[in-house]
């Protein structure tokens, strides 16, 4: 028979489905529920899951054909839940007491019949189908009207249907949902199948549902309604044994015959024997003879075994033996105890890049291992120095029979502005201060060489790590050979270091790192000195050849989203570099010596507008992508700084704002920024096409 998924408990069928013949009820241990499988064959389905039958309740009401299969509906308990993902899922109950009393004109419905050969398809299959009413199906089919009673409809079935699929369930689509609105009854007629009203039975599944829950605390025994549990041989035997009678409930049933449904009509009974076969299984599943010894232990899919022989399973790779069985299975005149052999699938186990993983089973902390079995459950978290890519990603996934986890692994990401605090006071630029080794982890020196053939680097400029570990921001008129950014240079003709205080690259410092440029990517609309304003859109991306390693010395720095040009915030902001200082400087900073130190100093800034009214050179410098920051006491950027990062401490993170690009080339009083808020679309546009490290 079919069914229909009420919660991950339970399952809804028909009455008739658990009759043996029409009267007698079939042992629930004798019944698998099969979840998410679309063909015959049981071992098919990588993601079916499967469940035996704890509890088999059908309507108190049911009467067989006695009473035309009135109230055909069951309800089965499972003795496990399932695990519930995109393949298993519950229906909708409708709760609308109008809508749900409606009968849709077209409703849905799935089994392994409804074909023109009236037999049991090897695949699921699928049909909507044309529904009538009760009085009108009584009126068109009036020798069946004595089983299209008060809670039955019909569907037109012409290709007709076969009894397996009995009790499965007919919905129809509301919105993005699917509703139940019928369950399969009785078939009577090639061209139409009865079906049975679900809303008028939703107050039953309510109190079975509770019953069953009842029942559960009897362990086996008959639960009383009201009071104890008693032994089911006290059940019917005309004797008040429950305080409140209900043992007596329900005993009369005449139960008589059965017109079309029964589920085993199919197949004959098997012929008794003593002896157990092997199953076969897909896996490289191998069986060993138990308490053997010698070289003919080994035991093939299809053998016989004798009564009381065990068999030991040992599942194939990537598949385990069910957890609630031991291994071993002992043939018991004929049928296999605990169950019939059978490995399951398990889940590969793969840890990302950047995360850590801890596996749990039945609550107890296990190895996680490079396979997962059905029910464990993995919590990933990110290593350190890296956060969640989406702060509401789930850090949970399941592994589900059939193999499959409930969810990709979340994505980890560098974390972003983190200062190193180690020695942060001490003695940066112009008369600027020191930086220590990690206080500025983002900021990387570009160096360049004037041929591809050459191994003179020389520095260049600074820039900074965003978003990701393969990513530096810098720039425009530092990847030009020339001031009318006319010439573009090479990718081979840059090389990136990172996580160093010192100027020189003969110099090593234990903590640094280097790489090559594998793409250069300045604004388009860049076109250097010319235009009516010097330097807009002075901003590139260089995308380098390896991601740098996150650690305490290397650490890309935050976007900051809230500032434009227009807008700064009202607070200094902090730049890095290893220009020009005051030692030696000469022509406005158009001559000088390079410092050997990274060095730092804070400006406080000023909008583009107010920094355009300082003097007559800023209306051509500054230009409208542009904010300023005013020197202190003759502290700023100079040559040599071009291309670093301006950032800004906001709640003990580092967000760049800023980009170094120009100074007046007659004062020392205040230079201009790229603002990166003026080219934020351009700058995600660029980089989303750049996977994470």
């Amino acid at each position: 028979c079919g069914g229909t998924i009420i919660t991950k408990y339970h399952v809804l069928t028909a009455a008739s489905c658990i009759y043996f013949d029409g009267c007698t009820p079939v042992d629930p241990k004798l019944y698998r529920v099969v979840v998410a499988q679309t063909h015959k064959a049981l071992e098919v389905d990588p993601d079916a899951q499967f469940r035996e039958v704890k509890f088999a309740k059908p309507h108190v009401n049911y009467d067989g054909e006695h009473l035309g299969y009135a109230a055909n509906v069951a309800l089965f308990y499972l003795d496990q839940p399932l695990i519930l993902n995109e393949y298993v899922m519950p229906i909708c109950l409708d709760r609308d007491p109008t809508r749900s009393q409606q009968l849709p004109s077209i409703l849905e419905a799935s089994g392994w019949g409804f074909d023109s050969s009236l037999t049991f398809s090897e695949s699921l299959n699928e049909g909507v189908f044309k529904a009538l009413k009760g009085n009108i199906c009584r009126g068109a089919h009036r020798r069946y009207k004595k089983y299209i009673n008060f809670d039955k409809f019909c569907i037109e079935t012409p290709k007709g249907s076969i009894a397996e699929d009995t009790g499965s369930g007919l919905v129809v689509r509301i919105g993005r949902l699917f509703y139940l609105k019928g369950v399969l009854s009785v078939q009577v007629d090639k061209a139409v199948s009865i079906a049975t009203f679900a809303f008028r039975y939703y107050e039953w599944l309510k109190s079975t549902m509770m019953r069953i829950e009842e029942e559960k605390k009897c362990d086996g025994k008959f639960a009383c309604k009201h009071g104890p549990c008693i032994d089911l041989s006290l059940r019917c035997n005309k004797e008040n044994d429950c305080p409140d009678a209900s043992d007596e409930e329900h005993c009369n049933t005449k139960c008589i015959g059965s017109i079309a449904v029964n589920p085993f009509q199919r197949y004959s009974p098997p012929v008794e024997t003593s002896k157990c076969t092997i199953p076969y299984q897909i896996g490289g599943v191998s069986y060993t003879l138990e308490d053997c010894r010698g070289n003919d232990c080994a035991r093939l899919p299809g053998t016989e075994l004798e009564d009381g022989q065990k068999v030991l399973m040992t599942c194939g790779k990537g598949t385990t033996p069910p957890d609630r069985y031991d291994p071993i299975f002992v043939c018991n005149k004929g049928t296999w105890f605990p169950k019939t052999p059978l490995c399951i699938k398990s889940c590969p186990m793969e840890t990302p890049k950047n995360l850590y993983a801890k596996c749990e089973y039945n609550r107890e902390q296990v190895d996680c291992g490079d396979f997962l079995k059905p029910g464990t459950v993995v919590t990933y978290g990110c290593q350190r120095l890296y956060r969640f890519k989406d702060i509401l990603a789930i850090p949970q996934v399941s592994c589900l029979e059939g193999g499959k986890l409930t969810n990709d692994p979340p994505i980890c990401m560098p974390e972003c502005g983190i200062r190193n605090r180690i020695n942060l006071f001490e003695p940066t630029i112009t008369y600027g201060r020191n930086a220590t080794s990690g206080e500025f982890p983002w900021h990387v020196g570009l160096y360049g060489r004037q041929e591809v053939t050459s191994t003179d680097w020389e520095y260049r400029c600074g820039g900074t790590i965003i978003h990701q570990t393969n990513i530096v921001v810098t720039a425009a008129h530092c990847v030009f050979m020339d001031d009318l950014a006319t010439k573009l240079m090479l990718p081979e003709q840059l090389w990136v270091s990172a996580g160093r205080v010192l100027r020189s690259l003969q110099l090593r410092e234990g903590n640094e790192q280097f790489t090559g440029v594998k793409k250069i990517i300045p604004h388009r609309e860049f076109i250097g000195s010319r235009g009516q304003s010097a330097l807009e859109n002075d901003i590139a991306i260089l995308v380098l050849k390896t991601h740098f390693e996150v650690t305490d010395f290397v650490l890309p720095c935050c976007l900051g989203l809230s500032y434009s040009s227009s807008t700064v915030p009202n607070q200094n902001g902090t730049v890095v570099g290893w220009g020009f200082t005051e030692k030696g400087l000469q022509e406005w900073g158009k001559r000088g010596i390079a410092s050997n130190f990274l060095l730092y100093t804070q400006l406080p800034l000023i909008s583009n507008h107010d920094c355009r009214n300082l003097d007559e050179k800023a209306k051509f410098i500054a230009a409208p992508d542009k904010f300023c920051g005013l020197y202190s006491n003759n502290s700023g950027p100079q040559q040599g700084d071009s291309g670093g990062g301006l950032v800004i401490e906001v709640g003990q993170v580092y967000q760049i704002i800023g980009i170094v690009s120009s100074k007046p080339s007659n004062s020392h009083r205040y230079g201009t920024f790229t603002s990166i808020g003026s080219h934020l679309r351009w700058l995600m546009e660029k980089i989303r096409d750049f996977p994470l490290g």
